[in-house]
């Protein structure tokens, strides 16, 4: 998943790592754990820039789940996630694990299984703040993806 709504990144006079997400965010944030908890996240691994930790705590708690920050999700990261994704698969091929983070590893992660695994994600990929993308695995492959965009 990307991480819902920030405060503007030009308006931020701080370390971008510490930016926490906008109140339209919190509210994304909560609407999420609605969303999200049918599907039974055993683990949730964020990004350990604030708004990420932002995004998934509220839905970590509904589950009493820890919410676990991961280098490898983090801005620029991309080539590392992939990594990660690819293992997330291995270890948990019958459970759900939830990852949070950036947009631009979020667009290096959907290239990746579109061109590797042959995934169709559909005309026209989004990958707006607070959105997630359900992966489906089988074996050792994605098969399938489902979009569920940000809540309202």
């Amino acid at each position: 998943m990307r991480h819902a709504k920030a405060g503007s990144r030009a308006n931020w006079s701080g370390d971008d790592a510490f930016r926490p997400v906008s109140p339209a965010g919190r509210r994304q944030a909560d609407a999420l754990v609605k969303t999200l908890t049918p599907y039974g996240p055993v683990r949730i691994l964020s990004s350990p820039f604030t708004r990420w930790g932002w995004t998934v705590q509220p839905l970590g708690l509904a589950l009493d789940t820890r919410v676990e920050d991961e280098p490898a999700l983090a801005e620029g990261k991309g080539h590392w996630a992939l990594s990660l994704v690819r293992r997330v698969r291995e270890q948990y091929a019958d459970d759900c694990v939830l990852l949070c983070t950036h947009g631009d590893v979020v667009l290096e992660i959907l290239n990746e299984l579109v061109e590797t695994d042959g995934v169709d994600l559909g005309p026209h990929p989004q990958w707006q703040k607070g959105s997630t993308w359900l992966l489906k695995a089988s074996g050792e492959r994605f098969v399938g993806a489902d979009y569920l965009p940000p809540p309202t």
